[in-house]
């Protein structure tokens, strides 16, 4: 199945307008059975919201498979195991383990990957029955779909080959403000690198107490360096702050500079292309 959209600048957007297609053509009914979901959803970081996927649940009963993001923490290696699953290329073997997992307010399911180096890969899942070794294997084969695309992509232009005409976006259609998220990466940039000496500067003072009074005035000398450093990025935070609140988020496709707006591929010919994707 193939939807195509005009600009779906999130891919939870573009999920909210598949699902009513996907229980209208597929002929789907929404689960009474709290242990049978309607259908699952794997996919990666990009439509990441656990917000969302509670919804996803409670109004269809359409669970989510995907990556966890901002893993901090590791879990003891002792508790991974050896599980033996089944994929597509034969039987396999993963050291998995599964917790619940709390996130903005909301539990999960999260089963972790140890690799041979010892990295610790986390999924969570809303899936209130699938095996551990089911959740893992239908997570990681998206690499072989993510490989082929990048691969054609990459070596045959493929978005293009078969049609190179363009034609024009629906210009009442609002997006992102391109100067406005510019901004917003500049701000956070500037952010990250003010943590980064406040936490040189802090790590200094910390070492106050350990060092003898002739390193004392040369420590002294560095801190107030970092201060002043520090005082800079607060200006330029500040700054690009108040450029920020006078650009509006979103704009109309009409309202882009004509050197940048957005137009798209003539959509007869890349169904085609569609069909020989799925096909692949």
């Amino acid at each position: 199945m193939v939807v195509t959209g005009e600009l779906n600048e999130k891919l939870k957007i573009a999920i909210e307008q598949i699902i009513p297609k996907m229980l209208k053509d597929a002929c789907l009914e929404i689960s009474t059975n709290p242990k049978v979901p309607t259908f699952t959803i794997v996919v990666d970081r990009e439509a990441y919201e656990p917000a969302w996927f509670i919804h996803l649940w409670k109004t269809y009963l359409i669970t989510i498979i995907t990556y966890r993001k901002n893993v901090k923490d590791k879990w003891d290696e002792l508790l991974f195991q050896e599980t033996e699953i089944q994929s597509v290329n034969g039987t396999m073997s993963m050291q998995l383990c599964e917790m619940g997992t709390q996130l903005n307010g909301h539990w999960f399911r999260e089963i972790r990957k140890l690799s041979q180096l010892n990295h610790q890969t986390a999924i969570i899942t809303t899936h209130p029955t699938l095996e551990i070794g089911e959740i893992a294997i239908k997570m990681f084969t998206r690499w072989t779909q993510e490989n082929f695309f990048k691969s054609v992509n990459e070596n045959f232009d493929f978005d293009k080959m078969i049609e190179y005409g363009t034609e024009p976006v629906n210009p009442k259609l609002t997006i992102p403000n391109p100067e406005h998220k510019t901004l917003t990466y500049k701000l956070k940039k500037e952010n990250e690198k003010k943590a980064r000496l406040e936490a040189r500067m802090f790590k200094q003072l910390e070492d106050l107490n350990a060092i003898d009074l002739e390193h004392l005035t040369n420590r002294i000398s560095k801190n107030v360096e970092l201060i002043e450093k520090i005082n800079a990025h607060n200006q330029e935070i500040e700054s690009l702050k108040a450029k920020r609140k006078i650009i509006p988020t979103r704009i109309a496709v009409a309202q882009m500079h004509e050197k940048y707006r957005y137009n798209k591929l003539k959509q007869e010919s890349k169904k085609l292309k569609n069909a020989v994707i799925m096909l692949a």
